[in-house]
Parts: structure tokens; sequence; C-alpha cells
């Protein structure tokens, strides 16, 4: 599933225009395998994807997102690529599973990054073009967190 020139386009060539919402609920019969890509897209609001299951990627490198990004408790097979993209809002990964890669390589966040309970197998990069305010991490996550965003105060969440 992808955007093109605005909209949403399906497995099959479906299209949908307007108001996407990507709820898990709403998404489950639309996204059965494959990858999720954004790329340079334009998100106008917030993009909920809580409790997602895709067996591939999740790309939204260059996206700007004019909200939050609301990941909480999603399962992505791939990797989650925000590379060079822009969040004004919040990114919540509660609960997420990541069996790639988490790149935010020169990716801006204004607000808040949400890491408690997250399981990432691959690679983290955090090099920010522009930080968030703070990143939200357990304990177990802080020292590898901080190494790779050493200039985000982390706070550190008992289990």
């Amino acid at each position: 599933m992808y955007l093109r020139q605005g909209q949403l386009v399906g497995k099959e060539g479906s299209m949908e225009t307007g108001y996407v919402s990507l709820t898990a609920e709403e998404a489950r019969d639309k996204i059965l395998a494959g990858e999720l890509n954004f790329k340079r897209a334009l998100i106008v609001g917030d993009l909920d994807l809580a409790d997602l299951e895709i067996d591939g990627e999740l790309e939204l490198d260059g996206a700007t997102i004019e909200g939050s990004l609301n990941l909480s408790g999603a399962s992505i097979g791939g990797s989650l690529l925000l590379q060079e993209a822009e969040v004004v809002g919040s990114i919540n990964l509660q609960n997420a599973i990541i069996d790639g890669d988490l790149q935010l390589g020169w990716a801006s966040v204004e607000v808040d990054i949400i890491l408690v309970r997250v399981s990432v197998m691959g690679f983290i990069d955090l090099s920010f073009e522009k930080g968030p305010q703070s990143i939200f991490v357990h304990d177990d996550m802080a020292e590898s967190i901080h190494y790779a965003a050493p200039t985000t105060p982390l706070v550190v969440c008992p289990r």
C-alpha cells in the first residue's frame, strides 16, 4: 500500500481520497503482507497506526507529519524508516515490535519520542537533524538510547 499523487493505493489498485484512517481495525483487511510506503508524503494531522500489523517495512522517509505518529502496539515485520522525516508532534512506539531497524537519521521531531517497552531487533539510528524534547525509555534500554542520541534528555520509566 502506498500513496500516489495524494491518493492511497491498495495492493489491487483500489484508491481512497479525502480522509484516510489506518487504525488497525480499519487497516487489517487492507494490509495483509508487504510494505506500507509514505515516502515524502504530506500528512495533515495525526497518523494513527496503533496496533498495526505489517509483514514488511513501514517507510516514512522524507515525510512530513503535521501532527503525531502513533505506532503503539504495532508489529512491523521489517524496518521503520523515518529518515529525513519531519514530525510536528510526538512519536509513540510504546509496546511496538520492530523486526528490522529503527531509522530516524536526519529526522526532525518537535515533541517527544516514546520508546517504552519497544522491541527493535536491528540497528537504532537516532542521529536527528532536530531532536525531540525528550525520549521516554525503560531502564533496560536507557544506555543504548543515550548512546544513539547523547544530547537528547531521557526520561527513564521504571518497569
